[in-house]
C-alpha cells in the first residue's frame, strides 16, 4: 500500500489536495504498466510514503525514509504542556557550543528536553537508542547488514564523560517529569534538578560557577500566562542571569521577541545571533547572547 503528502508553497490555481491526487494517479498508473498490478492505497498506515512537495514552479517527489519524524526521540515520557520541539532544542544547544567541558543549565527546564538533548549531544547517543522503527526498513534496497554495521560503529561513537548540566523549574511537577524524561533519556547521572524560580538569585545558590552554556525556552504569554506581565517578567530574568552568570552564553527561543529585546537591550546584553522559527502554529525567535 501506499499514500501520497502534499504539501503547496507559492501561489498556484490548485490545491496540496489536487497535487496528491495527480501524483497518486500516476504512481497507480506507472506501477500498472510496469508490474500489471495496481497498487492500493492506505492513507492512514502506509507501507510506502511519498511526498510531493510543489514550491513555486518546482515539483520534488521523494519517499520518506525515517517514518515517523525523526523530532519524535521516543525517549520523553512525561509531556510538558508547553514542550519545546526536541529539534529546536537542539538548535539552541547547538548555538551556545555546549562541549561538556563546562557546565550546562536550563532555567526553566519543564519537562528537561534542553538539557537531554545537550547531553546527547555531547556524549554521542544515537537515535537509534531511543526509537527502533524506521521507513527505509520497508523500501527494497533496505539492507539489515548494512544497518547492523552502521548501528554497531554509532554504538562504539559514544562517550560519556564528566558532562554536568542543571535543571531548573519553579513546578514540582514539571522537574518529576523532568526526571522521568531524563531516566528514559539515559543522562540521569549526569544532571542536577533543583526546584526554584530563575528570577531570584537565591536559587542558584547550588548551583556550580563553572556554568558557561545557558539554553531556555521561557513562557510567551500566549498559552499559559498573562502577556502583560510577560515584559516584567523578561527583564527580572535577564537582570538575575547576567549577575548569576556573566561571560556565559545563552541562547532562548520565544513568541515575545519585543519584550525580550528590550530586557536585553536595558541591561547591556548584544544579540550576538537572531532568526525567525515557527513553534507548534506560533512564530518564535532564537537568540544568541552573551551575558
Amino acid at each position: 500500500t501506499f499514500a501520497v503528502r502534499a504539501e503547496r508553497i507559492g501561489v498556484h490555481n490548485f490545491t496540496s489536495i489536487d497535487v496528491g491526487r495527480v501524483v497518486g494517479s500516476g504512481i497507480i498508473k506507472s506501477y500498472m504498466e510496469s508490474k500489471g498490478v495496481r497498487l492500493k492505497v492506505n492513507l492512514d498506515e502506509p507501507d510506502i510514503e511519498i511526498y510531493a512537495l510543489v514550491r513555486d514552479d518546482e515539483l520534488i517527489i521523494g519517499v520518506n525514509t525515517s517514518g515517523d519524524s525523526l523530532h519524535r526521540r521516543r525517549y520523553r515520557i512525561y509531556n510538558h504542556p508547553a514542550a519545546l520541539k526536541t529539534t529546536l532544542a537542539s538548535v539552541l544547544v547547538r548555538l551556545v557550543g555546549f562541549d561538556g567541558r563546562r557546565d550546562f543549565l536550563d532555567p526553566m527546564c519543564g519537562g528537561g528536553t534542553i538539557v537531554i538533548e545537550a547531553l546527547h549531544r555531547v556524549r554521542h547517543y544515537p537515535n537509534i537508542l531511543f526509537r527502533y522503527d524506521y521507513g527505509y526498513r520497508k523500501l527494497r534496497l533496505y539492507d539489515k547488514y548494512v544497518e547492523d554495521y552502521v548501528a554497531e560503529e554509532l554504538m562504539h561513537g559514544i562517550r560519556v564523560g564528566n558532562e554536568r548540566a542543571f535543571c531548573i523549574d519553579i513546578s514540582p511537577k514539571h522537574i518529576e517529569g523532568a526526571k522521568l524524561n531524563a531516566l528514559s533519556g539515559r543522562v540521569l547521572d549526569a544532571v542536577n534538578f533543583i526546584i526554584g524560580d530563575s528570577t531570584r538569585s537565591e536559587t542558584f545558590k547550588e548551583i556550580s560557577h563553572n556554568v558557561n552554556y545557558i539554553a531556555l525556552n521561557p513562557p510567551y504569554g500566549m498559552r499559559f500566562h498573562n502577556p502583560k506581565k510577560i515584559p516584567q517578567f523578561y527583564e527580572t530574568f535577564v537582570k538575575t542571569i547576567k549577575e548569576q552568570f556573566s561571560g556565559a552564553y545563552m541562547a532562548l527561543i520565544t513568541g515575545s521577541s519585543n519584550a525580550m529585546e528590550q530586557a536585553l537591550s536595558k541591561y547591556d546584553i548584544k544579540i550576538t545571533r537572531s532568526f525567525w522559527v515557527m513553534h507548534g502554529g506560533i512564530r518564535a525567535k532564537i537568540y544568541l547572547v552573551k551575558l
